[in-house]
């Protein structure tokens, strides 16, 4: 019940239980809410996100704080935008939305072969992360580095994937050659540490995927034209 209010985008439950699990935190600073009987929580953020890019998540709030410094007239408000209430915006930046558009869900139509493929990304990408995790005394600042902007990128390119972007494959794939390719020529992971290997894995599994992806699909297309 408390991690459900953690999550839940009801005015009523905005800005409580913070701690999620370990609640003696929101006990202690007074922002623990309780599920009320008669307020089932929605899930989801108050400004609708429409996408699943892990870095847009986090950046979205700030885009929207930096619109409405831009755009609100007042300027007590536009110092006002960075300074009060996490929900608060200036008057002359908030737009009438449909009451409806509240319990609606970002939900794009994809096809099963992208939610395998997103699958198994998510499962390579748990392993890659861990195991630099698990082994990061092995790894230089540098690597560590490469490794978080790699893991950054192909979440990205995946989550646009996941968004019915099929443009998305294409570009997982150049990207995944490349980086078998800077690994191999420039060196700049070392190929014996196991998270380089889970790394080189999960970049030939996406050249795989994506070649099998579209040979299926030219065979489909041969095989209409056949029938015409």
């Amino acid at each position: 019940m408390n991690h459900r209010i953690h999550h839940a985008k009801n005015k009523e439950y905005i800005d409580a239980n913070y701690g999620g699990v370990f609640i003696i935190w929101d006990r202690m600073f007074g922002t623990y809410t309780p599920q009320r009987e008669d307020l089932e929580p929605v899930y989801g953020t108050a400004t609708p996100l429409n996408s699943w890019n892990p870095m847009w998540a986090n950046f979205q709030v700030l885009s929207i704080m930096v619109k409405d410094t831009i755009k609100t007239k007042s300027w007590k408000d536009k110092v006002k935008v960075w300074f009060s209430q996490t929900y608060w915006r200036p008057d002359d930046c908030i737009e009438e939305k449909d009451p409806n558009d509240f319990y609606k869900k970002f939900n794009p139509e994809i096809s099963g072969d992208v939610k395998l493929f997103g699958f198994f990304q998510m499962l390579f990408t748990i392993g890659v992360s861990g195991s630099v995790l698990t082994f990061v005394s092995l790894h230089e600042y540098s690597e560590i580095v490469i490794f978080g902007v790699i893991i950054i990128i192909i979440s990205s390119l995946t989550a646009y994937l996941m968004q019915a972007r099929t443009l998305a494959y294409r570009l997982i794939m150049f990207f995944s050659f490349f980086t078998i390719f800077g690994i191999y020529y420039f060196d700049f992971l070392n190929i014996e540490l196991i998270s380089t290997k889970l790394l080189l894995a999960q970049l030939c599994m996406n050249i795989l995927a994506v070649i099998t992806k579209y040979s299926m699909q030219s065979l489909q297309n041969i095989k209409i034209l056949e029938t015409k």
